[in-house]
């Protein structure tokens, strides 16, 4: 089955929103949304209304001025068609274009066996049914994968050689979610006839891509990129933002994968730091990627500049509004900095005033600053972070107990865990006692991505050992989320990892060293099974000597410390203070490291700094080690573990630390 039509979720630009400006050619898109299906139709509604403004917003602020939309009835399939033929004859050679488009998918039997499986992807326009109904409706509404590869071919011949095509789609065939906590895009019904035999004479999957190639369309043709949420037997979930509204769950993946980006970004590096932000957003799905992996995004037409914000609007003489919010990362308490605008590196030169933020919604922040400013005056100014907030930890748990006197005692202790509020609605953890999905008289924790971090027999004498292990069992997800989250940049503290696949002798020495591609799936996605053995290679890309840790973040978010490394031997773990490295320095530890269960979506994360980092009394001691004299850095970790009322939000200086994250999968 094609990697097409899996695909993708909201597109939203930088966590600092990056504002690119490219060097030549016009940046054009066309945003298709579908969410609210006539009734006749079978299909459920989805939240497609939600992704359109953080589309858009995000487009524009990357330079992108022509930008049409097509929503809801106007996107039958014959509005879909009409438009993207339109799309094409605006552009010219050598423009970026993005094509979206939010809605559901389904599998439709394949009409000329090219599919594997039988069946091809489609696209559900307004106007396309969910059942097969022989002379009633057949699928002609669907607009297949071979029809946008028409279209798509035809476009991508008006870019040429020097044009640029990234195509998201957010939707998916894979169904429904399990307790109706968060949408999912699709289903698994398919659009065959009942007697439908999918069998095909496909030697191989045929996917956007290749068909261009088995068509003899190969040559003069715009690079297209095509990005998918999800594998073919996958859930591909919304998620909900900071106000509570259900948008796709990529979109804040996006957001933060594009931060990195610069001129040299390649669509490998943007596809891997998805993956990063997808094992937190939905654990459950593993996105995929179709096209050429090492061209740069958008063709590199990228001009450099340092991450920054505009201020929109003037409130009084010590106040201004910028156009940034929690979606990107702007928290209450940071700390930040005004430039003239074109200033290209703050670091260079000084600021004309500081201010901190005193409120964010979505989108949009209300900054304080330290100097008085006129309303001629703001469009003067850039606006640069100095000091990232991490914003107040919150969890939101939902309390489904048929038993109102356990229900009592769990309230009771959840109040000693100051980041827990209790809701009705949208929770990102579910306590569960003698319902539909509970067996016997278990008390069972879960996401709302269906994982389950809990599961025991509760009764009177074991009552408050449970609840209490309920109770860890929370702080110990919350920490691993944070961490997960956890994203950091500097260019003086830039260290990066990699896996070098071994075989080992019985005495753990090592045998052979292989390719990471030997373990790479097709969906590039790195996947080891229970036994198999790594070594690491630690690389500085930075400017300075950087101090490292590695943490493991499991799928049950339980946090383990690899690096520092522990003595099995002499059962101490090595000093923090002998994991640095120089400047453009490489490095092979001499540390051989082995797989085990769980198995699920791993998450191994290195945060390098300019001081020792000790995690140790952190992670193993779930925050209660001693609290004097952490850097900032250590703070954050520590918080992340502290459930005193009225702890703070944890800062980090900007450029004083940095992370780097790998996502692969165990399997048996």
């Amino acid at each position: 089955m094609k990697n097409f039509i899996l695909i993708l979720s909201v597109f939203i630009l930088s966590l600092f929103q990056i504002n690119f400006t490219f060097a030549q050619g016009k940046k054009t898109a066309l945003i298709i949304a579908v969410g609210k299906y006539p009734k006749e139709g079978g299909w459920s509604q989805i939240s497609s209304e939600k992704d359109v403004p953080l589309i858009k917003q995000a487009l524009e602020s990357q330079g992108f001025q022509d930008i049409r939309i097509v929503q809801d009835a106007a996107a039958d399939k014959n509005g879909i068609i009409a438009a993207i033929k339109d799309l094409t004859a605006r552009v010219s050679a050598g423009d970026v274009v993005v094509f979206h488009f939010s809605g559901h998918g389904q599998q439709i039997a394949d009409d000329n066996g090219d599919e594997m499986d039988g069946y091809d992807e489609s696209i559900v326009p307004f106007d396309a049914h969910m059942r097969y109904e022989k002379g009633v409706y057949e699928g002609e509404k669907h607009l297949r994968d071979d029809e946008l590869d028409i279209l798509f071919t035809d476009l991508r011949i008006k870019l040429g050689e020097t044009g640029n095509l990234l195509v998201i789609i957010d939707a998916c065939h894979s169904g429904t979610a399990t307790r109706g906590v968060a949408k999912a895009r699709g289903t698994f019904e398919k659009m065959a006839p009942a007697t439908f035999n999918p069998s095909t004479g496909a030697e191989k999957e045929v996917g956007m891509m290749t068909k261009n190639t088995s068509r003899g369309v190969n040559k003069g043709l715009a690079n297209m990129f095509v990005l998918s949420g999800a594998s073919p037997s996958q859930l591909n979930y919304e998620t909900f933002d900071d106000e509570g509204n259900s948008v796709g769950s990529l979109s804040f993946a996006f957001n933060r994968a594009m931060r990195k980006a610069d001129k040299n970004t390649t669509y490998r590096g943007l596809f891997e730091n998805i993956k990063v932000d997808m094992s937190v957003l939905a654990p459950n799905q593993q996105p995929q990627a179709e096209g050429s992996m090492d061209v740069q995004v958008f063709g590199g037409k990228v001009i450099e500049q340092k991450p920054y914000f505009s201020i929109e609007r003037w409130q009084d003489g010590n106040n201004v509004q910028i156009n940034a919010g929690k979606v990107m990362g702007i928290f209450e308490n940071t700390t930040v900095l005004l430039y003239p605008i074109g200033t290209t590196d703050p670091s260079k030169s000084s600021p004309f005033a500081s201010g901190k933020v005193v409120s964010a919604t979505n989108f949009s922040s209300v900054i304080n600053i330290d100097k008085s400013i006129t309303k001629e005056q703001i469009k003067n100014y850039w606006v640069f972070i100095n000091e990232q907030s991490f914003g107040t930890m919150k969890v939101n748990v939902l309390l489904d107990i048929k038993n109102e006197g356990l229900k009592q005692l769990v309230e009771t202790a959840l109040k000693d865990l100051a980041f827990v509020q209790l809701t009705d609605a949208n929770p990102d953890l579910i306590i569960e006692y003698a319902n539909k999905y509970t067996r016997g008289n278990n008390l069972q924790l879960i996401t709302s991505k269906d994982i389950v971090l809990f599961n025991e027999s509760y009764n009177e004498n074991t009552g408050q050992q449970i609840i209490s292990q309920a109770c860890e069992a929370i702080k110990a997800w919350t920490q691993g989320n944070i961490l997960r989250n956890l994203d950091l940049q500097s260019d003086n503290f830039n260290v990066s990892f990699e896996f070098i696949p071994v075989s080992v002798n019985p005495d753990m020495t090592v045998k052979d060293e292989f390719k990471v591609s030997t373990i790479t799936d097709n969906s590039n996605m790195i996947v080891f099974r229970d036994g198999d053995h790594f070594k690491l290679k630690i690389k500085n890309n930075g400017s300075k000597p950087a101090y490292y840790a590695l943490i493991d973040i499991q799928p049950d978010n339980i946090v383990n410390l690899l690096i520092p490394v522990y003595d099995d031997v002499r059962k101490v773990r090595i000093p923090n203070t002998e994991f640095r490295i120089m400047p453009g320095d490489s490095i092979v530890l001499d540390y051989v490291f082995f797989i085990g269960p769980p198995y699920g979506t791993e998450v191994f994360k290195l945060i390098a700094s300019q001081d020792p980092i000790n995690l140790e009394p952190i992670v193993l001691s779930k925050g209660t080690g001693s609290r004097g004299g952490m850097n900032p850095l250590e703070q954050l970790l520590a918080n992340s573990y502290n459930n005193s009322r009225g702890s703070g939000a944890a800062s980090i200086p900007a450029g004083t630390a940095s992370t780097y994250t790998l996502v692969f999968k165990i399997e048996k």
